[in-house]
């Protein structure tokens, strides 16, 4: 990469992370400059111990500390592995949360948290080979679509994750479907922390700009 795509590479976080931090909250696509932010993690939901299907339709299901809430066209399920052919293997081959066929404009799905988050990450997929990604809002604050792939049936997992900033917490996380012929998306291996070092904005945003940098890099 040369200094030319790395100031410009800086220049397009810094404004596409200034509302984040705006609303007291900064996004990451990369989990190695998240976890280096957060410093540790506090525990992982990955729902594992689920051994059937269970759908969350038109219901709120309680999970640990997690409320996941489902209204309108489309559902919530937690689907265990090995699943239905649209599914693949899902994230890692074990049960998922997985958004079914949701519909932009009739479809809300939510996570309300019992406790105060002050960092949340999850892996992402994108299971039925089609162009739509979710949109995630936490707090109520859109945050962009969830960097999923397209590709079918294994696919290729996206990451995301937030960390509060300035005495802010996460209270809730929402899903937004994205088409109205469905969306279909898988989530998991929810990582979170109620506490983290308190480093400053600028130190946060060094560490997105490198974990930017590096997949540029790759690529």
């Amino acid at each position: 990469m040369n200094i030319k795509m790395l100031k410009a590479a800086a220049a397009g976080l810094i404004l596409s992370t200034s509302t984040f931090a705006n609303a007291g909250l900064i996004a990451f696509t990369d989990e190695a400059s998240w976890l280096a932010a957060v410093g540790s993690v506090d525990g992982t939901i990955d729902f594992n111990d689920i051994s059937s299907d269970t759908s969350i339709n038109e219901s709120t299901y309680e999970y640990d500390f997690f409320n996941i809430s489902e209204s309108g066209a489309g559902s919530f399920r937690l689907d265990t592995m090995p699943g239905n052919s649209s599914s693949g293997t899902g994230i890692d081959n074990t049960t998922f949360l997985s958004m079914v066929g949701a519909t932009s404009g009739s479809s809300n799905m939510s996570i309300t948290f019992d406790v105060s988050l002050e960092a949340l990450a999850f892996d992402t997929y994108n299971y039925d080979c089609g162009n739509d990604n979710s949109n995630i809002a936490i707090n109520g604050v859109s945050l962009g679509a969830t960097p999923t792939s397209g590709g079918c049936p294994s696919g290729t997992l996206g990451f995301f994750g937030v960390i509060a900033t300035g005495g802010s917490v996460i209270s809730s996380l929402n899903f937004l479907p994205v088409r109205t012929s469905g969306t279909y998306n898988g989530f998991d291996n929810f990582q979170y922390s109620t506490s983290i070092p308190e480093p400053t904005t600028v130190a946060i945003f060094g560490l997105a700009l490198m974990g930017l940098a590096a997949r540029r890099f790759k690529r």
